[in-house]
């Protein structure tokens, strides 16, 4: 009978690892290179990256989209729009294979979209991916697991060393920006791992990244404190989805047993390094905030954002998404959302109202298509009041000579007023003629 097969480090194993792979493939090397922030705003929109002849691709997995969305939060809430567009428009599949190469996780035969959500060919283990997700935490330097360092015999000699090897993946401030967009994920509202994805009732800082594959055959979560890295892979051997019931047994597991390793561990923060700032910026336009941000109809869209030294926006890079407009609070559009108030909109009817421009506007590229749910916080740009219009003097036509005041007997004859026109006309000018003898 032979060894039972170890699911967490064997390179038979080989599964899908969905969205635990964006840090790894997409965000980190993208922040490290420079090419994005945390701020960086995609659209979150349908796309159609296989080709407009076919279905949007990718989708997200509620079948909804936010539209105008930061890294920060594409990561928080594993948004598949987001990660691909950064991974075929801003990174590249060139640069995304070099970092995974860094990483001992080789696929450079697999230069498909899919990869950028985790969907590859040739899968992944557990061990793999904690290693993955250690520069993270060691100033972006990845070492060679081992399961031994040294081997002694019972006089002290070395019997067998294992020294490491390790390389350098990431510049410390941009592992530390990863490290803290993907804290983001377990302790702020909408992150895919709140609750389980802490430890020590929140104490413990914590951070990670959850994965789910197409059918619910895997469930992942890959989660980090200053002191260990740990992966868990949930599924199973023969493809079969996963149970609602069992949605969160990654978590849960991944929960219980670091709970337990960090029992007698002292809280401790992840080393800031040297070289990153903050500023204030808007969610929104990733630029710097002004008051309408403040002000978003959905709450402020103010947020104290980490920058890498020389990527953050500068103070005269002010948001442009937010505009401030007057509306008409008498009339709407079909969608039930306040038109824009015209020169005739009484006084008491207008009203004041922050809104978005999107800097480059959404256009449904299909019949049917849903639309971004930020939609209906959009200026309505050439869309004014069609209650309020100008006052009009009633025409002659329209006077009902039958009605009260006026007079069976002598009903109202028009031509005695054209007549009298026509006869004024012909005298004014004479009444008013210049004598120039």
């Amino acid at each position: 009978m032979g060894a039972p097969l170890n699911r967490a480090s064997d390179p038979q194993v080989q599964r899908q690892p969905g969205s635990t792979f964006k840090p790894i493939a997409i965000y980190g090397p993208a922040i490290n290179e420079r090419r994005i922030t945390a701020a960086t705003i995609i659209d979150d929109i349908p796309v159609y990256l296989l080709g407009e002849d076919k279905s949007a691709y990718p989708t997200n997995y509620d079948h909804t989209y936010a539209g105008l969305t930061s890294i920060r939060n594409g990561i928080k809430r594993s948004v598949n729009v987001v990660a691909a567009k950064v991974w075929q428009d801003i990174l590249g599949p060139d640069l995304s294979l070099e970092y995974l190469d860094r990483v001992n996780i080789n696929r450079d035969n697999e230069r498909y979209l899919s990869l950028a959500m985790g969907g590859l060919y040739k899968g992944v283990n557990p061990l793999q991916m904690a290693a993955a997700y250690v520069p993270f935490v060691s100033k972006g330097i990845y070492y060679e697991p081992v399961t031994y360092t040294k081997v002694l015999d019972m006089q002290g000699n070395v019997l067998l060393e294992k020294k490491p090897k390790s390389s350098i993946v990431y510049d410390e401030a941009a592992a530390y920006v990863m490290i803290d967009m993907m804290r983001s994920v377990v302790r702020e509202s909408g992150g895919t791992a709140v609750g389980l994805g802490q430890l020590q009732n929140g104490k413990m800082p914590t951070a990670g990244k959850t994965g789910t594959t197409s059918d619910n055959y895997d469930k992942w979560f890959v989660g980090f404190s200053p002191y260990y890295v740990g992966a868990v892979w949930y599924g199973y051997d023969h493809n079969a989805s996963i149970s609602s019931a069992e949605s969160n047994r990654a978590l849960q597991i991944w929960h219980d047993v670091m709970e337990k390793v960090h029992e007698n561990l002292e809280p401790v923060q992840f080393t800031e390094p040297d070289g990153i700032v903050r500023k204030s910026i808007c969610i929104y336009s990733g630029k710097t905030a002004t008051d309408l941000c403040a002000n978003d109809p959905r709450g402020s869209a103010v947020r104290n954002e980490l920058f890498i030294k020389g990527t953050e926006p500068s103070d005269e890079d002010l948001c442009d998404v937010h505009v401030k407009a007057q509306v008409c609070k008498d009339s709407t559009d079909a969608n039930g959302n306040h038109l824009l108030a015209g020169e005739y909109c009484p006084r008491d009817s207008v009203q004041e109202k922050i809104f978005i421009k999107r800097p480059v506007p959404y256009v449904p590229k299909k019949p049917g298509e849903k639309a971004p749910a930020d939609i209906k916080y959009e200026l309505p740009e050439g869309e004014y009041c069609n209650i309020h219009g100008p006052s009009q003097a009633p025409d002659l036509d329209d006077i009902d000579n039958n009605a009260p005041g006026g007079t069976d007997e002598m009903p109202y004859d028009r031509t005695l007023w054209t007549d009298f026109l026509e006869e004024l006309d012909q005298t004014l000018p004479r009444v008013f003629r210049r004598d120039n003898r």
